[in-house]
Order: C-alpha cells, then structure tokens, then sequence
C-alpha cells in the first residue's frame, strides 16, 4: 500500500506543475512524463521481491507474489486509469449538472461551484488517497 501512495504522490506533485491546463491535459501529460520513472521503480522493487521466492520458505513467497502482483494492478491499472478517471471526475460531474435546463440546483450550485473552481485538483488527490 505504501508503495501506491508513494508513486501517486508522485504523479500527482507532477500534476500540480501544470495549473495552467485543463485537468484532463494535465494528469495526461503529467503521467507522460512520469511513466517512465514509476514502471522502472516498479521493476526494481518486484525484482527485489522476487528474490524472496528462491528462499522455500512459503511465507516469503507469498508476501513476495502479493506484493509484486499489487504492483502490476498499480502499473497497469490504477496509475493509468484509475486516477486519470478521479481526475476528470469533478469536470464530468459538473457539466452533466449543468446540462440539466430547466432545473433549480440550489443545493447543487454549491457544489458544482466547488467542483469547477481551483479545488479540483485538492479533491482529486483527495480521492486518491481516500482511494489508496
């Protein structure tokens, strides 16, 4: 688990550099240029949990296949689409409300309000760690 909050606080610090895109353009290149970095970190640490397998003793393999598998599921599907996803959640939130015509959203102006102003980003990382 720890190693899943490391590499998406790493991504997500990436994140914040770019203020000045869309969050959707933002987490995109943001995991761009950290792709790299984070999938050779994974390597590193599931080779080095691979060498307890070796050992025979069974409860050092197990730990050892639970951890490299939870770092594939990280690599392959959380990094990838799970957090670009919680990302664009707030912006899709907010126009499938605003797309409503003929609707008073008192209650909800407020929180689309909150949703599209500058906290999308605080309510995506949010989300990842509550997530994570």
């Amino acid at each position: 688990m720890d190693t899943r909050v490391d590499y998406s606080i790493f991504l997500m610090m990436r994140f914040k550099e770019y203020p000045h895109l869309s969050p959707k353009e933002a987490i995109v290149l943001a995991s761009k240029h950290t792709g790299g970095v984070i999938i050779s970190a994974v390597i590193i640490l599931g080779g080095t949990f691979a060498t307890l397998m070796p050992a025979g003793i069974v409860p050092l393999s197990e730990l050892s296949i639970a951890v490299i598998t939870g770092l594939i599921v990280l690599c392959f599907v959380l990094l990838p689409i799970f957090i670009p996803a919680l990302i664009a959640l707030p912006d899709a939130l907010a126009n499938v409300m605003t797309r409503k015509k003929g609707r008073s959203f008192k209650s909800g102006g407020r929180i689309i309000s909150f949703l599209t102003s500058r906290n999308k980003m605080s309510l995506g990382f949010f989300l990842l760690l509550y997530c994570a």
